[in-house]
């Protein structure tokens, strides 16, 4: 693999990618998200932007083009410095996607352009820094209209209640309809405002301004045909109960040679004041250039706090530089419950404070009897009571993992509301989640299927029906929590988890193994899937992944059940989540067996589910495996050996059609995908085996055979640890020898260190 492809590239330090072809089958994203504002910028500048959640806190329209027209105020010439007015693609068009900034580039009729989209980390503000360079020999007087579309508070909404209007140099805009609140806990839903206030500002001030979209726009409402710009002036439009724009009319006199460098400001605000005052903040190219330095700042300190160098320079590049920037995005891009807690559990290795704040929205999530919401409360958004049976689980199994990372035993005795009302501590949250599923439990122990497990589509099985894959998380939530009684004190319930955990490692061995592998549920009238007397849906790959991870399967098994999925199951692309697939639909089943053969849940490579593969194969001592299927699911690698791949090539995305879809490597669902937090898992903890334990880090690598040496930064509890892992040649498990700042330590379990300290540790693998 290498990172680049017939019209992108990455840059050589990763920290950039580079595309110069604009005609794509589907935009090329960028994430530029904080705390404080988060907005998505296609390859031409496209997308929307919000607050504090997409429905209920937005500031722009998923249809926003974020347009920088110029015009020549004496040839009346005008186009684009995006680059999409024209069929043709202007001169050096370039789109630059970098951490937390965009930046689009293109010459036309001798004005080079430029514009720059970056977030600071601290105000909920998008910075435009723009720049024109006259390149021709003559003076040029141009006009600059950047352009917004606003969309206020709720994503859909009726636009009679918004009033944009220009002051103080600055387009402000309010919403006096803000109906977040769901209507069955409130009677005043439609009787309030929006809290914000949106405003869009510049350096220099402004000649004109339109704020209403017919007035700028002209008939038809056609940005790319704007009369304003064709014309030469805007309207200085203002009104209430219009379809609204924010558009700011620029002047810029260059001579030959000569640059001007603008700034445009849009984002939220508590008041007009406020907005005034994050507009001293930016609101000159000099402070913009300064915001933009301390960006660049806050990523590298960021990327930095977990590292890892691996012999594969490019896979290297790639999980230090856009496969964490593909995290951090995740983060504010998916609220489920499941997706959240295994998002966390990543995320706490680098990030404790981070996850925590969305643990929190998890325990709130949860009801009274230890079942949950489907998705956490975001900014008064009611979401339903959960139909799936795996989410009360994830509970536990995050607590259990944050603890391990943090070591704050603490957190057990915080409280925390139910959804339903009251209030319990987390241990309670975490042992009412056990509990449920306990009740919640059919044939062999093994807990209910419902309307689907991890897998949404398995929803056939929803009166009797039980998962063989729940079952093994349940066996993983019940260890973990039957040691954390231990450590707090609580003798009983720990005698009680691990007695659960034990019958339901017997049950799973004695009920559910088929010979080779692992079946993955029995339906409502107790028959297996997944079992080899099938002809489709014969073997999934998730309960055997699981039964390795989980320490279930006996070695012997272990390795049998993994080497049944790389017969049975492999394709060019990965795993699929069972083989054969489905080529017709079967009620008993479910959902996934209406979807086409080889696309999406029935039988694609589904990488979430990879992931976990990976994870067990590392697990197993099959590292060179291993790297094979982690090699195949790079966002990078497919977009070169497939063209029907054709998502961004710097974020993973959810599933790849195998070849009985017709259509190998065609790719959906991409940045927003549990994958990438498990991929890097796969990395940390699958080869290089560095695992939190409530004792220390475990350090247990599982090496692929043309790695000789690997190295990771890896904070935890407070100090930071730089660990060398090397290995002789055909040597790739087992820790020989292990020295921590020079003093050889017994064993493979690094010992916590205080806070502060950085140590340095060298392992060396042999017998």
């Amino acid at each position: 693999m290498a990172l680049r492809g017939e019209f992108w590239a990455f840059s050589d330090d990763g920290r950039e990618f580079s595309l110069t072809r604009r005609d794509l089958r589907q935009p090329w994203r960028n994430h530029l998200y904080t705390d404080r504002l988060k907005s998505t910028l296609t390859h031409t500048g496209a997308g929307q932007s919000f607050g504090r959640s997409p429905h209920n806190d937005r500031l722009l329209r998923d249809d926003n083009p974020r347009l920088v027209f110029v015009r020549d105020r004496e040839s009346g010439d005008a186009w684009t410095v995006n680059g999409t007015d024209t069929p043709r693609q202007p001169a050096d068009w370039r789109c630059t996607h970098g951490f937390g900034y965009t930046r689009l580039s293109s010459t036309t009729n001798e004005i080079a352009g430029s514009v720059t989209y970056f977030l600071p980390p601290d105000e909920p503000v998008e910075v435009w820094r723009i720049r024109l360079e006259n390149t021709g020999a003559r003076p040029r007087r141009l006009r600059v209209f950047p352009c917004v579309l606003w969309r206020f508070g709720l994503a859909t909404y009726e636009t009679g209640f918004d009033h944009v209007h220009f002051d103080d140099n600055m387009i402000i805009g309010e919403c006096h309809h803000w109906p977040w609140i769901d209507f069955r806990s409130t009677y005043d839903k439609y009787n309030r405002d929006w809290d914000r206030v949106g405003f869009m500002a510049s350096s220099p001030a402004p000649s004109g301004f339109d704020c209403v979209l017919e007035k700028f726009a002209g008939e038809g409402n056609s940005l790319l045909r704007a009369r304003a710009v064709r014309e030469g002036a805007c309207r200085n439009s203002s009104k209430k109960g219009k379809e609204s724009c924010g558009v700011l009319q620029l002047d810029a006199d260059l001579a030959p040679g000569a640059a001007a460098d603008l700034v445009v400001l849009v984002g939220m605000a508590g008041d007009a004041a406020d907005a005034a005052r994050i507009r001293s903040l930016y609101g000159t190219p000099a402070l913009a250039d300064a915001a933009f330095a301390g960006l660049k700042g806050w990523w590298t300190e960021y990327l930095d706090r977990i590292r890892i160098e691996l012999p594969d320079r490019d896979i290297t590049t790639f999980a230090n530089g856009w496969h964490r920037c593909n995290m951090f995005a995740r983060y504010y891009l998916r609220f489920g419950v499941r997706d959240t807690a295994q998002d966390m559990g990543a995320v706490a290795a680098y990030d404790a404070p981070r996850a925590l704040a969305r643990m929190q929205l998890l325990y709130e999530s949860q009801f009274q009897d230890g079942c949950t919401r489907h998705d956490v409360h975001i900014l008064g958004a009611i979401h339903h009571r959960t139909i799936n049976s795996d989410l009360p689980l994830w509970l536990p199994w995050l607590t259990g993992r944050y603890v391990r990372e943090t070591g704050d035993y603490a957190l057990l005795e915080r409280t925390f509301g139910y959804a339903d009302g009251g209030e319990g501590t987390v241990y309670e949250h975490c042992a009412r989640a056990l509990d449920f599923i306990r009740r919640e439990s059919g044939r062999f122990g093994l807990p209910l299927m419902k309307c689907g497990d991890w897998n949404d589509c398995l929803n056939g099985l929803a009166r009797t029906g039980v998962s063989v894959w729940m079952g093994l998380l349940y066996h993983v939530a019940l260890s973990d929590m039957r040691e954390l009684a231990a450590r707090t004190g609580r003798a009983a319930d720990a005698e009680r988890f691990g007695a659960q955990a034990r019958e339901l490692a017997a049950a799973i061995n004695d009920k559910c193994w088929d010979g080779r592998w692992y079946l993955m549920a029995f339906d409502d009238d107790g028959g297996p899937i997944g079992s080899r007397t099938e002809e489709e849906g014969r073997i999934w790959v998730n309960p055997q992944s699981w039964a390795v991870m989980a320490g279930v399967a006996p070695a012997d098994r272990a390795r049998t059940c993994m080497e049944a999925v790389e017969e049975l199951m492999d394709t060019p692309v990965g795993i699929p989540l069972m083989a054969p697939p489905y080529t017709r639909t079967q009620q008993r089943i479910g959902m996934i067996t209406r979807y086409a053969p080889g696309h999406h849940h029935n039988g694609s490579s589904w990488h979430h589910a990879v992931t976990w593969a990976i994870l067990a194969e590392c697990r197993i001592g099959r590292a060179d495996r291993a790297l094979d299927l982690y090699r195949r699911l790079l966002p990078a690698y497919l977009s070169q050996k497939y063209e029907l791949h054709d998502v961004e090539p710097y974020a993973y995305s959810s599933y790849t059609d195998t070849p009985l879809s017709g259509e190998t490597g065609r790719t959906g669902v991409a940045w927003n995908s549990g994958t990438v937090c498990w991929m890097y898992r796969a990395l940390i903890e699958g080869f290089a085996g560095i695992t939190p334990e409530f004792d220390g880090l475990r350090v247990d690598p599982s090496l692929p055979a043309e790695w000789r040496a690997i190295a990771v930064k890896r904070p935890y509890r407070g100090a930071v640890y730089r660990v060398r892992i090397e290995a002789p040649a055909g040597v790739t498990r087992g820790v020989k020898e292990m020295w921590v700042d020079g003093k050889r330590v017994a064993g493979n379990l690094i010992p916590i260190l205080p806070p502060g300290r950085e140590a340095d540790v060298r392992v060396a693998l042999g017998t």
